[in-house]
């Protein structure tokens, strides 16, 4: 019965490091993925926004996307930390949310 026990205790940490290592994973990539994406697309529109004819348009267009990036970057780091959440929970043998 011990030796069921601690195997079980056994499982249930390497679970919880296994959780917690995923979820920071996933936070820091999506963070890297974010700054890139950022990074890439203001080279088109720093271009845009230099020439007089295209400047409103394209600062326009940026606030819109730059909105959008904020929107999904963070809707996939919140979804990532409710997972998380959850998960540990689960580990933590507490069923209600």
């Amino acid at each position: 019965m011990a030796a069921e026990y601690a195997w079980a205790l056994e499982n249930r940490n390497f679970l919880r490091n296994w959780q917690n290592l995923s979820t920071q994973t996933m936070a820091e990539g999506v963070e890297i993925a974010e700054a890139l994406h950022s990074g890439i697309s203001s080279i088109p529109f720093s271009i845009l926004e230099s020439i007089p004819a295209t400047r409103a348009g394209a600062r326009s267009i940026r606030n819109i996307h730059d909105s959008a990036l904020e929107d999904i970057y963070g809707g996939l780091g919140t979804v990532n930390r409710q997972l998380g959440n959850k998960l540990g929970r689960m580990l933590r043998g507490k069923k209600k949310d």
